[in-house]
């Protein structure tokens, strides 16, 4: 039986570093994918918004996330353009309004989202107004919530923020070189080893990922809801 799954991530990439190999495989099952990104995740990184490579990878970032989306077959796209690394300038009950409008829109059964010991404050806060999002008394109600990781953010965290405790391990090796690829859709925001955010680091991380579980190769998640 077809799942939905919606993906609610902070900016174009998360999904690919978070739970690509996953997503893939959900697209291998035929399951009806949809994602949201909260943010643009690319204007922090300039001091002045006038300057004018801002519109240049903002444009970029999105080709790239429209191009992961159509080879995911991504049935619902949607950039809700939050300011990158300004979510905590917003209000957080707007956020959670449009979080909760989606999810009622889309009915997913999964949701994957990021978990809340990141380093990047944008991931924490869209955590905390998923979590607020898809409390039980709202109208519909996923049956599985899982969080992920993030290279470059939830282990430059230090566990400051508390321990990522991943329970469910999902097995991916079939999808090592399609993984690979999505990636490679985000070619602007890959650096070189050991930069967490570099293929050679995050292909070896996904076969450490594995053999906590007895797997060759696998993504790791935070279990927030899982009903039977």
């Amino acid at each position: 039986m077809k799942k939905n799954i919606l993906v609610i991530a902070a900016h174009p990439d998360d999904e690919v570093f978070g739970c690509g190999g996953t997503l893939i495989k959900h697209k291998e099952n035929k399951d009806n994918i949809n994602i949201c990104f909260v943010g643009e995740g690319t204007t922090g990184r300039f001091d002045n918004s006038k300057d004018p490579l801002v519109k240049k990878h903002l444009v970029l970032r999105t080709k790239s996330a429209k191009k992961t989306a159509k080879y995911l077959n991504c049935k619902e796209l949607l950039f809700l353009d939050y300011p990158n690394m300004r979510f905590h300038m917003c209000e957080k009950i707007t956020l959670v309004k449009k979080l909760i409008n989606i999810i009622n829109k889309v009915k997913p059964d999964v949701i994957y989202t990021h978990c809340k010991t990141d380093l990047n404050s944008d991931h924490g806060i869209v955590h905390e107004c998923v979590l607020t999002a898809i409390r039980p008394c709202k109208i519909f109600k996923p049956s599985e919530v899982y969080l992920f990781e993030i290279p470059s953010s939830t282990d430059w965290s230090l566990n400051e923020f508390g321990c990522f405790n991943p329970r469910m391990f999902v097995d991916i090796e079939k999808f090592k070189k399609k993984k690979i690829k999505l990636y490679k859709n985000y070619s602007s925001e890959l650096k070189k080893f050991p930069f967490p955010l570099s293929i050679k680091f995050m292909d070896h991380y996904n076969s450490i990922c594995g053999s906590a579980a007895g797997l060759k190769y696998a993504e790791r998640f935070e279990v927030l809801r899982l009903i039977n």
